[in-house]
């Protein structure tokens, strides 16, 4: 058996070994497309519930379609989501190594690259959770990669731009880090002559996007996608609390991602920039590292408050910094202690990324059992009170598609905060006669929508108890109608 077998059984042992610590971690988004996957198999469309408007699994056609399989067999749909998700990590694994080698380092290299996201909790968390975004990070790795041998050998048929334009309709960010790596094409197929290749590939990336806003505008009669209402929050004319805690909180995760990623990719940048040739592989990974960090910006919110999106800046770097450890590795490597020193800071990395990884498994972010506890907490509530006919407004809705069929009003989804016209129409709908039962409208959102400060809201409305969270923390915000707990509902509405 070859080494290469060898290190890659070992590699994709450790992530496996890794994803199976958080294979009972689901991220909450993954509940949109779980209930998507579910009513696409029954024949229902794209409708998780009756009535459906916006939520996030129509922009994420593509998983709900893989996912849809699974689920139409009889097949556990959240199980299968991890599954498939795992096995996406793998392949995540693999273009890393291979983005190493077609850098031109051999050895053990490409296997600390793979070796590298095996170990990171990002990678895995995001793997093992159910939502599809690896799906958008290895569609996107691959076409990267794929350009890169297309532009060093001519002869190669050109399917980069097909693995980029599937990665168009992943997800509904990925119109920013296409967007860069537009660009770069652009500048890449000019520099070296290659209309014709430039060309044939920025068709197969534009038209899949172009269809598939086509298909959103006929299917919701609106263009508009849930991170332009994020980016209007955030660049809204005034640097704000939400702006400045933005700022900070990225230079957090940024700062745990230094030894991780930043140090050695800027050292790898220098190696090639000291030989005055930057490989098209390196200016295509970092024009999607910006990229996406531009998403990250623009998306802004829990995805950067928790630091899952930092997954994909990770896999897109660790190929460049594997190049700069190379470089410490081999230029520097007779200055005494260098190697010992470069040695000691892999192992300090590889065990800051472990303590990352347990802290989540201690401590995990926002899942869906977390959710289903609403659930439940709700459900108890209506049976207590004799409540037998149900409807729900949840900015969170993600568990009720999944675990019930209660007709939900996504207040995440196709509503928004952009206009005082928007939040109005949303809270006319909750104070209408035929509204909702229960509304549960937190914090932030509350503030978003005005919806607890109008002044016909506790006439309609009354707050029910919270229920706990954790120790001696309790989640607030949930409301019922008041016509529904009257004497004469008590046997449904």
């Amino acid at each position: 058996m070859s080494r290469s077998v060898v290190a890659s059984a070992v590699v994709v042992a450790v992530f496996v070994v890794h994803a199976a610590v958080h294979a009972t971690h689901t991220f909450c988004e993954a509940g949109f497309s779980i209930a998507a996957a579910d009513a696409l198999a029954r024949g229902d469309g794209l409708a998780p519930f009756p009535g459906a408007e916006w939520v996030e699994s129509f922009d994420r056609p593509l998983w709900v379609a893989l996912l849809s399989l699974p689920s139409a067999l009889g097949l556990h749909t959240e199980w299968a989501a991890k599954v498939l998700g795992i096995g996406l990590g793998v392949g995540g694994l693999g273009l890393a190594a291979a983005s190493v080698r077609q850098l031109g380092l051999r050895g053990w290299w490409p296997w600390l690259a793979a070796l590298g996201l095996a170990l990171h909790p990002w990678w895995t968390l995001w793997a093992a959770a159910g939502s599809g975004e690896v799906l958008f990070a290895v569609l996107l790795m691959g076409g990267l990669l794929r350009l890169a041998l297309e532009l060093e050998d001519p002869r190669r048929v050109p399917l980069g731009g097909v693995l980029l334009g599937l990665a168009g309709i992943a997800r509904w960010d990925a119109v920013l880090p296409l967007g860069f790596v537009t660009l770069a094409v652009l500048v890449l197929g000019l520099r070296r002559g290659r209309t014709r290749w430039m060309v044939w590939t920025l068709g197969m990336m534009v038209v899949p996007a172009l269809l598939w806003l086509g298909a959103r505008l006929a299917m919701f009669g609106t263009w508009e996608a849930p991170w332009m209402t994020l980016w209007f929050r955030m660049f809204e004319g005034r640097f704000g609390a939400a702006n400045r805690q933005f700022v900070r909180t990225t230079g957090r995760w940024l700062f745990e991602l230094l030894p991780v990623a930043v140090f050695p990719v800027v050292l790898g940048l220098g190696v090639s920039l000291r030989r005055r040739s930057v490989p098209p592989l390196v200016g295509l990974l970092m024009t999607g590292l910006v990229g996406q960090y531009a998403a990250i910006w623009a998306v802004g919110g829990d995805w950067v408050f928790t630091g899952r999106r930092f997954h994909l800046v990770v896999a897109l770097a660790m190929p460049v910094a594997v190049l700069g450890v190379h470089a410490a590795w081999t230029g520097l490597g007779r200055v005494p202690l260098v190697r010992a020193a470069v040695g000691v800071a892999l192992v300090v990395v590889t065990a800051n990324q472990m303590w990352w990884s347990a802290r989540f498994v201690a401590s995990p972010e926002t899942t869906l059992d977390s959710l289903r506890r609403r659930v439940d907490h709700i459900r108890a509530h209506a049976r207590a009170h004799h409540i037998r006919t149900m409807s729900l407004a949840d900015p969170d809705p993600q568990a009720w598609m999944v675990d019930t069929d209660w007709p939900v009003v996504d207040l995440s989804g196709r509503s928004g905060w952009t206009s005082s016209r928007k939040r109005r129409a949303v809270r006319d709908r909750m104070l209408s006669e035929d509204g909702p039962t229960y509304v549960h409208i937190h914090a932030g959102w509350d503030q978003n929508y005005h919806m607890t400060s109008d002044p016909r809201w506790r006439h309609v409305f009354e707050e029910i108890a919270p229920y706990p969270i954790g120790p001696d923390r309790f989640h607030v915000g949930t409301w019922v109608r008041k016509t529904a707990l009257a004497p004469e509902c008590e046997t449904g509405r």
